[in-house]
């Protein structure tokens, strides 16, 4: 079940996280990519050895661990720190699953994916999340601060860009 997560930051808190994300250093996404996964993505993520990256995905983690819909929906035992990634013209990530465990010797299983926009829909063509479920394709370009929630073995991919960039950070819970 696909979940709509609204309020996730305060509009000052939004405000603040989109000026430092500007600010970030990014690498090639493929680094943390599954072996599969390596075949299909094609974007840039967040340095996670830098300092502002490793406040800014913490500040999130947080955020989505004191939401109201996060406790109650998705009973979060645990949630992996979040990757924040960056797409630019020509950039997608085809179709994949996510990988079942993720985190080395501090596996986090990944029953459930979560992606919170950072950019305005407005800032890109393309950039849709798009999920592939017995009801067919859902597509999902929302509001900077907004995230959706879905299960992290359905079938899903980011829309290639044609115009402008998409950020936004995805990260994964364990029920």
């Amino acid at each position: 079940m696909n979940l709509a997560l609204s309020q996730i930051f305060t509009a000052e808190q939004l405000a603040g996280l989109q000026q430092q994300v500007s600010q970030l250093k990014f690498v090639d996404g493929a680094s943390t990519a599954g072996w599969h996964a390596k075949l299909v993505k094609k974007n840039l993520q967040a340095d996670a050895k830098d300092e502002l990256t490793q406040k800014l995905t913490a500040g999130i983690r947080e955020a989505l661990l004191k939401h109201p819909l996060v406790q109650t929906a998705l009973l979060p035992r645990r949630i992996r720190m979040p990757l924040i990634s960056r797409y630019e013209p020509g950039m997608e990530y085809g179709a994949h699953v996510d990988n079942a465990l993720m985190g080395g010797s501090e596996a986090v299983r990944t029953d459930i994916a979560i992606t919170v926009f950072l950019t305005e829909p407005s800032s890109c063509d393309g950039g849709e999340l798009v999920i592939e479920s017995a009801s067919g394709l859902q597509k999902f370009k929302l509001e900077a601060g907004q995230g959706i929630s879905y299960p992290a073995t359905t079938l899903h991919r980011v829309a290639s860009i044609s115009r402008g960039h998409r950020i936004a950070a995805v990260t994964w819970v364990q029920s």
